[in-house]
Protein backbone atom coordinates (compact mmCIF):
# COMPACT_ATOMS: atom_id res chain seq x y z
CA UNK A 1 0.00 0.00 0.00
CA UNK A 2 1.31 3.53 -0.60
CA UNK A 3 1.38 5.78 2.47
CA UNK A 4 -0.92 7.16 4.31
CA UNK A 5 -2.74 10.35 3.37
CA UNK A 6 -4.44 13.14 5.31
CA UNK A 7 -7.51 14.86 3.41
CA UNK A 8 -7.42 18.12 4.49
CA UNK A 9 -10.87 20.10 4.92
CA UNK A 10 -10.19 22.22 1.74
CA UNK A 11 -9.68 18.80 -0.35
CA UNK A 12 -13.40 17.38 1.58
CA UNK A 13 -15.48 21.24 0.69
CA UNK A 14 -14.48 21.13 -3.10
CA UNK A 15 -15.30 16.81 -3.54
CA UNK A 16 -18.64 17.61 -1.27
CA UNK A 17 -19.30 20.41 -3.33
CA UNK A 18 -18.83 18.73 -6.45
CA UNK A 19 -18.91 14.99 -6.89
CA UNK A 20 -17.60 15.19 -10.36
CA UNK A 21 -14.94 17.15 -9.81
CA UNK A 22 -11.48 16.10 -10.28
CA UNK A 23 -10.81 16.69 -6.72
CA UNK A 24 -14.06 14.00 -5.94
CA UNK A 25 -12.52 11.52 -8.30
CA UNK A 26 -9.39 11.73 -6.29
CA UNK A 27 -10.70 10.78 -3.10
CA UNK A 28 -12.63 8.49 -4.42
CA UNK A 29 -8.95 7.00 -5.68
CA UNK A 30 -7.82 6.90 -2.30
CA UNK A 31 -10.95 5.50 -0.52
CA UNK A 32 -10.26 2.43 -2.84
CA UNK A 33 -7.64 1.52 -0.70
CA UNK A 34 -8.78 0.29 2.93
CA UNK A 35 -6.51 2.71 5.81
CA UNK A 36 -5.09 4.81 3.08
CA UNK A 37 -7.37 7.58 3.55
CA UNK A 38 -6.99 9.42 7.03
CA UNK A 39 -8.72 12.41 8.86
CA UNK A 40 -7.90 13.94 12.38
CA UNK A 41 -10.19 15.67 14.61
CA UNK A 42 -10.09 19.05 13.73
CA UNK A 43 -10.44 18.35 9.94
CA UNK A 44 -13.61 15.96 11.22
CA UNK A 45 -15.16 19.43 12.92
CA UNK A 46 -14.18 21.36 10.08
CA UNK A 47 -15.79 19.61 7.31
CA UNK A 48 -18.77 18.48 9.77
CA UNK A 49 -19.59 22.28 10.88
CA UNK A 50 -19.29 23.08 7.44
CA UNK A 51 -22.10 20.98 5.88
CA UNK A 52 -25.50 23.37 4.94
CA UNK A 53 -28.05 20.60 4.55
CA UNK A 54 -28.81 18.96 7.72
CA UNK A 55 -29.76 15.52 6.21
CA UNK A 56 -26.38 15.19 4.91
CA UNK A 57 -24.24 15.67 8.53
CA UNK A 58 -25.01 11.65 9.01
CA UNK A 59 -24.07 10.70 5.52
CA UNK A 60 -20.69 12.98 5.71
CA UNK A 61 -20.13 12.04 9.23
CA UNK A 62 -20.69 8.12 8.22
CA UNK A 63 -18.25 8.71 4.90
CA UNK A 64 -15.39 10.51 7.49
CA UNK A 65 -15.98 7.73 10.31
CA UNK A 66 -14.61 4.99 8.16
CA UNK A 67 -11.42 6.89 7.75
CA UNK A 68 -8.35 6.00 9.47
CA UNK A 69 -8.33 8.03 12.84
CA UNK A 70 -5.05 9.75 13.00
CA UNK A 71 -5.16 11.35 16.80
CA UNK A 72 -3.49 14.93 18.57
CA UNK A 73 -2.89 14.19 21.67
CA UNK A 74 -1.56 16.93 24.52
CA UNK A 75 1.98 16.38 23.15
CA UNK A 76 1.16 16.57 19.31
CA UNK A 77 -0.59 19.79 20.51
CA UNK A 78 2.84 20.78 22.03
CA UNK A 79 4.87 19.97 18.97
CA UNK A 80 2.54 21.91 17.15
CA UNK A 81 2.62 24.95 18.97
CA UNK A 82 6.63 24.75 18.55
CA UNK A 83 6.14 24.44 14.55
CA UNK A 84 3.80 27.86 14.62
CA UNK A 85 6.65 29.53 16.60
CA UNK A 86 9.27 28.28 14.85
CA UNK A 87 7.25 29.16 11.19
CA UNK A 88 6.80 32.66 12.75
CA UNK A 89 10.34 33.11 13.57
CA UNK A 90 11.24 32.51 9.56
CA UNK A 91 8.71 34.71 8.54
CA UNK A 92 5.76 32.66 7.88
CA UNK A 93 2.51 33.59 9.15
CA UNK A 94 0.08 30.81 8.95
CA UNK A 95 -2.99 29.39 11.03
CA UNK A 96 -3.22 27.78 13.88
CA UNK A 97 -5.70 24.17 12.16
CA UNK A 98 -3.33 24.49 9.57
CA UNK A 99 -0.03 23.73 11.74
CA UNK A 100 -1.97 21.50 13.73
CA UNK A 101 -2.84 19.65 10.94
CA UNK A 102 0.72 19.55 9.33
CA UNK A 103 2.05 18.21 12.89
CA UNK A 104 -0.34 15.65 12.73
CA UNK A 105 0.40 14.45 9.53
CA UNK A 106 3.87 14.50 11.03
CA UNK A 107 3.78 12.66 14.00
CA UNK A 108 1.84 10.12 11.88
CA UNK A 109 4.02 9.66 9.14
CA UNK A 110 1.11 10.34 6.73
CA UNK A 111 1.33 13.40 3.79
CA UNK A 112 -1.47 15.89 3.38
CA UNK A 113 -3.99 16.52 0.60
CA UNK A 114 -4.42 19.94 0.62
CA UNK A 115 -5.41 23.01 -1.76
CA UNK A 116 -4.64 25.31 1.35
CA UNK A 117 -1.58 27.34 0.31
CA UNK A 118 -0.39 27.55 4.16
CA UNK A 119 0.04 23.70 4.26
CA UNK A 120 1.92 23.92 1.30
CA UNK A 121 4.58 26.93 2.40
CA UNK A 122 4.75 24.51 5.73
CA UNK A 123 5.75 21.46 3.56
CA UNK A 124 8.65 24.09 1.86
CA UNK A 125 10.06 24.65 5.25
CA UNK A 126 9.93 21.37 7.03
CA UNK A 127 9.76 17.93 6.15
CA UNK A 128 5.84 17.39 5.37
CA UNK A 129 5.07 15.57 2.40
CA UNK A 130 2.28 17.20 0.23
CA UNK A 131 0.26 14.07 -1.76
CA UNK A 132 -0.64 15.25 -5.44
CA UNK A 133 -2.93 12.49 -6.93
CA UNK A 134 -2.46 11.40 -10.74
CA UNK A 135 -4.25 13.42 -12.85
Amino acid sequence: MAGRVLIDSSVWVDALADPESPVATGVAELLATPGRAATTGVILQEVLQGVRAPRQVAQVATLLGGLTYLPASRAVHARAAALYRNLRARGVTTHTVDVLVAQVALDHGAAVWSLDRHLAEIASRTRLRLYRPAT
